[in-house]
This record gives structure tokens, sequence and C-alpha cells, in this order.
């Protein structure tokens, strides 16, 4: 969502239900206000689920068992969320408030600043995630080599670093040097800013979700195979693990990988995994089979930031060109309420895409949940 090129049509919604908050009677009005009030009261209650939903997603994925490069991301990716719908359902409040609220305008600028902030750090590291996973499936021996934990920090940090300067320079650019809230010079008229808006914040990231997703897709499918010999070898291991010592297990078919008692000396005492030929195989392929759920994840996360994302870029483009006032096209205000709601909805849902996708995620909930209720439960009764 391009939040600061239509602030002024949240600023006319802000007016609009001031003014008309401040009559008794509501004779024109009544209208705007009703579709201000159920706006801002839809966006307000979406937002709350989101905000608890990303909570949840910070405490899981900050827990030892869910440490790595993706998980790392994935964080990332839910404080962004967690910024960017904690910040629009404060400035729907603010929207809400009283006409004579000190330095509302402000305050409202100040908010729709974090709101295009946190939206640019969604969008690019959702773009970071599909890459990964990309990278992580063709390259699987040797993911270890292209990503680690400390990597995808960087990779985080920079996002935001980027999104903040990039935000910071093109929100502040729409409004005159003067900072005169009252006199906004919006600088849509100008091609060269439309243009460079459309390019760096629509085409870029969505040909590189697509390109992305459409590689990630073409791995998984390539690898099928694979994901079958790890599926083998998963429950070979299973079964050596929990057969008896002296129960002797029977001869395995030939091209099947073995595990082989004796140890790596890379890996101590710890057993490694023997190829029908004798060749070494990777222990972290056998967690493989979880990289198709982690997929199905990004893809999802992917469709829905497609679905919402890009729209407003495109119809603003065509507001322009063809109506050529921004702020009073209805089509625009229209589709602009749509698909900011989608926007919530999408940095809301990625709770119920990770727990349906994920059981790892879901044991980590449950297990969170009861060390939670244990607690009070031991402090109730300490009472």
């Amino acid at each position: 969502m391009d939040s600061a090129t239509f602030s002024a049509d949240m600023m006319n919604d802000s007016s609009a239900f001031n003014s008309t908050n401040n009559q008794t009677t509501f004779p024109i009005s009544q209208g705007i206000f009703d579709v201000i009030f159920m706006k801002c009261f839809v966006y307000i209650t979406t937002g709350f689920v989101g905000i608890v939903g990303n909570m949840l997603i910070v405490c899981v994925m900050t827990q030892r068992q869910m440490a790595g490069p993706m998980s790392s991301l994935f964080t990332a990716l839910a404080v962004s969320d967690l910024l960017f719908v904690s910040n629009y359902v404060t400035f729907n409040l603010v929207v809400l408030a009283p006409a004579d609220m000190l330095n509302k305008e402000y305050i409202m600028l100040v908010f729709l600043f974090l709101i295009y902030l946190s939206n640019k750090t969604t969008c690019w590291l959702t773009v970071a995630m599909a890459i990964t996973r990309c990278l992580h499936i063709r390259y699987a021996p040797r993911r270890h080599v292209l990503s680690s934990v400390k990597k995808a920090r960087a990779v985080c940090a920079a996002i935001f670093i980027y999104a903040f300067v990039f935000s910071g320079f093109i929100y502040m650019i729409q409004f005159k040097a003067s900072f005169d809230v009252d006199n906004r010079d919006n600088l849509l008229s100008s091609k060269v800013y439309v243009i460079v808006n459309f390019v760096l914040n629509c085409c870029i990231p969505v040909c590189l979700l697509v390109l992305s997703n459409v590689f990630l897709i073409h791995e998984l499918a390539d690898h099928k195979h694979v994901m079958a010999r790890h599926f083998k070898m998963s429950r070979i291991s299973r079964r050596l693990r929990n057969a008896p010592a002296a129960d002797p297990l029977p001869p395995l078919p030939p091209n099947e990988t073995n595990l082989s008692a004796s140890p790596d000396p890379q890996r101590g005492s710890e057993p490694h995994l023997l190829s029908a030929r004798g060749r070494k195989v990777n222990r972290n392929l056998q967690n493989s089979v979880d990289v198709r759920r982690v997929a199905l994840i990004v893809v999802a996360t992917t469709i829905s930031l497609l679905v919402s994302y890009p729209w407003l870029p495109i119809i603003k483009v065509y507001c322009v060109y063809v109506s050529k006032d921004l702020n009073k096209n209805i089509v625009f205000s229209y589709f602009a309420i749509v698909f900011i709601f989608l926007q919530i909805a999408n940095s809301s849902m990625n709770v119920f895409i990770y727990s349906a996708s994920s059981c790892k995620f879901r044991r980590n909930v449950d297990n969170m949940i009861r060390r939670w209720l244990t607690s009070v439960e031991a402090l109730v009764g300490k009472s």
C-alpha cells in the first residue's frame, strides 16, 4: 500500500467525520458518517486479530526450537505485520477522535509514515523469504553455505534500513518544504514521480515475487523423487531407532540408504547416513520433508500479498492519467477501502497459514500455551 500518496484522502475522511461529529443533527452527512465509522470499525476489528496473531508468531518463532534462517525471516515479517496492523488501528482511532484533539493532522501524518514504512518491509521480506526458500530447495546439501542465522538477520536489518530511508524520502517530498499540512503540494501530477514510484513500489517487488515462486514450484516438482527418497530414509532411520538390539533387521533393497553404526569423525559419536554406494548423505536432508510445508507457507503468504499489494499503485496511475484527480475519484476511494482491508487481512492471516501448514509451529504453540496455563495455575494457587 502506498499510504502516503493518498494521505489527503484519509485526512479528508477525518475532516468530514469531525465536521459531522460536531453537528447535533445529520441532515446530509449521515451517509458519510456511517461509511467512515464502519470503515474504521472494520479496520480496527480486523487489526486487533492481526495484533494478537503476530504477537503469537513472534513468541513462537523466537524460541530455541525454531532457530534458523527462515525463522528469522518469519519473525521479521511478523514484526513488520505487527507494526503495520497496530499503526493502522491507532491511525483509525485517531480518525475517530474529536476534532479538537491537539495536533491531530500531524499525528495522522506520523502514523501514515509508519504504515508506509512497515508495508514496504512486509513486501521486501516476503520477496526475501521466497528467494531464500527457492535457494534452499535448489541447493539443499549446501544450504548452510548459502544462508545462516547471521546472514538472515543481516538481510532483515538491511531491508528495514532501506525501507526507512526510501519511505522517508518518498513520504517527505510529497509535501512542501514548509510542512504546511493545510497546503499540501501533491506530487502525483508529476509523471516522473508517478513512474518511479510505480516501478519501485509495484513492478520490481511483484516481478521478484512471481519469478521466485515460479522457480520454487519448479524445484518442488523437479525434486519429487528426492522427497520420496527422503521419506524412505526417515522411515528406515525410525525403524533402526525403534528396533530392539537383538532382533536383526531384514536386508534392505538395493539403492536404499542405510544408517551406519560407525561414528562420523566430524560429528563425534553421532552416526551418519550412508547411501547404497557408501557415500555420505547430509543428515539435514532427513528434515527436508518439512521443506514442502514451509514452501506452502511462502507460496500462500506470497499469493495473499499479490492479491492485495500491487493494485493500489495501478489504480492510482489510472486515476492520475485518466481522471486527473485522485482525491475526488470515486473509483479510487472504493478500491482503496477494499484493498486496504485486504492488506490488513493479509497481515492478520499469517498465524492461520503457519498453523495450517507447519506441524512444528502448532506443536510449539501448544507447548507454549500449556506453559502459560501452568504458570497461571501456579500463581493462582499461591494467592
